[in-house]
């Protein structure tokens, strides 16, 4: 939910009209610290509210969750008979900035439909969000807009296009097929439309079924075999390293399985999932096939060691620390099934890269384990490991 108390306020640098007396609001959401909605407002309009807090409180109150950066966002309007009300539109001067919709044309043979900005109707959500995706829908049905975080950003656009047109595996989310532009005459593109799961991230689905008690075994063995398999597939067919690996570039479909997503910034990894010896993309580049792959592997038993072990707190836990509320979710597996598959973690995460399994040593070691482990049903109410049931 986005909070009113947690704005605020800057001039805004454009010329809108001739008229420079706009401001921008920029809204956030906790525990993020970026900016999730900004609007543009005339500072006349502003100065006949008494309070700015009032005035926040029933833009977000009437407003809908409106898109990222200097590039979109939305005008505050005032009409008699609507009161206040938002209207989601591009901002001028950014237009030359984004690459031309004929270039995306050149890179696909499929259909590609490309739509007005003005066409999308935008929605609040607590998603897997950030200043560079919102929840929209268009013609009944909900996307993910993705478009750049700000100017500087737009090039990455066309990247990502060009990269899911042809990474082709059923575990990476599916290439757009609709386009964005900014405004109906124009031959640039905002962004573009990708499915929409509304699961959420990795993280936060685990988390919720760790609240809920519930966790059934099979799941930690899918999740794993598709991990392994996604990356192997990257790493070996499509020669890409992708480093940006985490559990909020992971969503849940809704057969529960994993979809790997955000393939923009591809070289960039968080320092929790970062194997030791990848400390910077200048290394990865002149490391073998093989120094890579273990690599790969560490973040992948991070990923893992997150299910494994995820907090109350939602925090991600330290490898070899075990906290007493730290407990794994996935229970229903014997006592020398859980001690297997813990030892598996730990090698993945081994701080000697030549100690690691490889990507298909995993995917072979998690679906044998899962034949030990059939049983007839598996999404049942599970206990937690070492509570005493």
């Amino acid at each position: 939910m986005l909070k009113s108390k947690n704005y605020s306020w800057k001039t805004c640098p454009w010329d809108v009209k001739g008229n420079k007396s706009y401001q921008i609001l920029k809204v956030y959401r906790k525990p993020r610290p970026s900016a999730v909605a900004r609007f543009l407002i005339d500072s006349k309009l502003l100065n006949t509210y008494k309070s700015r807090q009032g005035f926040v409180d029933e833009i977000l109150e009437r407003g809908a969750c409106i898109p990222f950066g200097p590039c979109c966002g939305g005008r505050v309007k005032f009409d008699v008979d609507k009161g206040l009300y938002v209207h989601a539109e591009c901002y001028p001067g950014v237009s030359k900035a984004l690459p031309k919709a004929q270039e995306f044309g050149i890179l696909t043979d499929k259909p590609i439909k490309v739509i007005d900005h003005s066409l999308l109707r935008y929605h609040r959500s607590d998603l897997y969000l950030t200043e560079s995706t919102v929840l929209v829908s268009y013609e009944g049905q909900r996307y993910i807009f993705k478009g750049p975080e700000n100017l500087s950003y737009a090039p990455f656009i066309y990247r990502e296009f060009q990269a899911l047109w042809h990474l082709d595996h059923p575990h990476i989310i599916p290439p757009p097929k609709i386009l964005v532009k900014p405004f109906a005459d124009s031959d640039r593109v905002l962004g573009f439309l990708l499915p929409y799961y509304p699961h959420e991230n990795l993280r936060e689905y685990v988390f919720k079924l760790r609240c809920k008690n519930k966790g059934p075994l099979s799941l930690l063995y899918k999740w794993a075999v598709q991990l392994s398999q996604v990356f192997h597939h990257l790493l070996y067919k499509k020669r890409i390293l992708y480093l940006n690996i985490k559990p909020e570039n992971c969503v849940v479909d809704k057969n529960e399985n994993l979809i790997t997503i955000d393939f923009e910034h591809g070289a960039y990894c968080r320092p929790e999932f970062r194997a030791p010896e990848m400390s910077g993309w200048h290394k990865t580049k002149t490391m073998s096939d093989t120094a890579q792959e273990k690599g790969t592997v560490f973040s992948v038993g991070r990923i893992l060691w997150v299910i494994w072990k995820i907090t109350p707190t939602n925090k991600y836990p330290e490898i070899g620390k075990d906290e007493e509320d730290s407990k794994t979710i996935f229970a229903g597996n014997t006592t020398a099934g859980q001690q297997r598959i813990q030892e598996m973690i730990l090698q993945c995460v081994d701080p000697v890269p030549e100690n690691r399994p490889s990507l298909i040593e995993i995917s072979t070691f998690f679906e044998k384990e899962y034949g030990r482990f059939k049983q007839p049903k598996f999404i049942r109410k599970l206990t937690f490991f070492g509570n005493g049931n």
